[in-house]
């Protein structure tokens, strides 16, 4: 079936961020502007950066309309496909609907433990573990080395809530104390 949308792309409104449950993104794409449209990409940026806003758009990619956010990062348009809202299903999780009782004391130590991990947001922090360990695995085969794959652990049973908040607690407290001295150590 042929759709509707053309080649372009074709904003319809334009919404602050927050107001976007981020279940609806998908996939990001960095869009640059013919050479005969540097002037327009570049007002509709400043724009769009002061007001504050993203846009709401449709667009086709590989014969299919997809709804997006056009969003600034950086000076550069980002699009970001998104899920229309009939492919987000509702939570059916009848587990949530039983009563249960939450004492104080398991409510702060949840509470503390947020708090210990709580810091600004660095995504270059994290790294792709599995990713890593597969690259070594290949460049460990290419180079003539058996690659043998360990047995997956079996996934432990929390007996006591409190005890497994205590322990995240006080193992969270110990990282950020070992952090804090190394941190010490290295400005010294």
């Amino acid at each position: 079936m042929p759709t509707d949308s053309s080649r372009a792309v074709d904003v319809v409104s334009f919404v602050p961020l927050e107001e976007i449950d981020p279940i609806y993104f998908q996939r990001s794409y960095y869009l640059a502007p013919e050479p005969t449209g540097v002037k327009a990409y570049k007002l509709l940026a400043q724009a769009l950066q002061e007001s504050g806003r993203v846009g709401i758009a449709k667009i086709t990619l590989r014969e299919k309309e997809h709804l997006a956010t056009l969003r600034l990062r950086d000076n550069v348009f980002v699009l970001e496909t998104m899920y229309w809202p009939d492919e987000i299903r509702d939570p059916e999780l009848e587990e949530l609907d039983r009563n249960v009782e939450i004492r104080a004391q398991e409510l702060a130590m949840a509470q503390s433990l947020i708090d210990n991990l709580t810091e600004s947001f660095d995504p270059n922090q994290f790294v792709d573990s599995y990713r890593k360990r597969l690259e070594e695995a290949v460049e460990a085969k290419l180079a003539g080395q058996e690659v043998a794959i360990a047995p997956s652990a079996e996934p432990t049973q929390i007996v006591d809530l409190m005890e497994a908040l205590k322990a995240s607690v006080e193992a969270t407290k110990a990282k950020k104390d070992a952090y804090r001295a190394e941190a010490a150590g290295a400005s010294r």
